[in-house]
């Protein structure tokens, strides 16, 4: 009876503090946008010094097979990698009729990549043109760049899978922590490259891709808060392979 009232009172006091987390994470991330949105007022026209300085760091170490590996990673940002995984997850769960993960897979990602386009109208801040860039003329972004989408699609994507994950694998299942660290590590490089990527070819400031993760952090929390409730969690697979299969 004492373990079953310790187990309840550990399980409550988990939910707690994740909301707790959670509520922190979306001020957080607020935070950084209103910060954000402070540096873009000052600096529409004239980028500050250490977002131009960061990229002419970086191309200093530019090489041809950089080159190469920049071009080939960036289209998975969007085209080629979020958008197809993207697709993939709707008709997953439209198919598995598990309409409450399919509404928070769409509010999460499809949600984060239409406020982002929205807002690089409302800024229009214009790309950088430090260098000729290695994109052709028909690939070479025509829209403005903050946010930038890239950034921001790529990191809701992983956020999405890691809140599916972990909105019911308790760590105290066998390898549940080495399944949580990987989705961690990997979904984490993934974004990384992204950002990186944009960075190399030259088409972002680093505060483009400041504000596309701000974005894509603060739409997957309140969607999570919002529809992945902790005191009603969606049951979901096992394992990583198929957490868009219902058991």
């Amino acid at each position: 009876m004492t373990d079953g009232l310790n187990t309840t009172g550990i399980s409550t006091l988990g939910k707690h503090s994740s909301s707790q987390l959670n509520l922190l994470g979306i001020g957080g991330a607020v935070t950084i946008q209103g910060l954000c949105a402070l540096y873009l007022v000052s600096h529409l026209q004239q980028p500050a010094p250490w977002d131009v300085q960061f990229l002419e760091l970086l191309h200093q170490q530019a090489t041809p097979w950089l080159d190469r590996l920049a071009l080939w990673l960036t289209p998975l940002g969007t085209r080629w990698g979020t958008f197809p995984l993207f697709i993939m997850g709707l008709l997953s769960l439209a198919n598995q009729r598990q309409w409450r993960k399919l509404l928070y897979w769409m509010s999460a990602i499809g949600g984060t990549t239409v406020i982002a386009t929205l807002l690089k109208v409302v800024w229009h801040r214009a790309r950088p043109s430090l260098w000729p860039s290695l994109l052709a003329p028909d690939h070479y972004p025509a829209d403005w760049a903050f946010p930038s989408t890239h950034a921001a699609a790529s990191l809701s994507l992983v956020l999405a899978l890691g809140a599916l994950y972990s909105s019911q694998q308790p760590l105290d299942r066998p390898y549940g922590w080495v399944w949580r660290w990987s989705i961690a590590g990997l979904g984490g490089g993934f974004v990384l490259l992204i950002a990186w990527t944009r960075l190399y070819l030259g088409v972002h400031f680093p505060s483009d891709i400041i504000g596309g993760w701000s974005i894509a952090y603060l739409i997957t929390q309140v969607a999570n808060r919002l529809i992945l409730s902790p005191t009603d969690p969606v049951q979901l697979p096992s394992t990583p392979s198929s957490l868009l299969t219902r058991r």
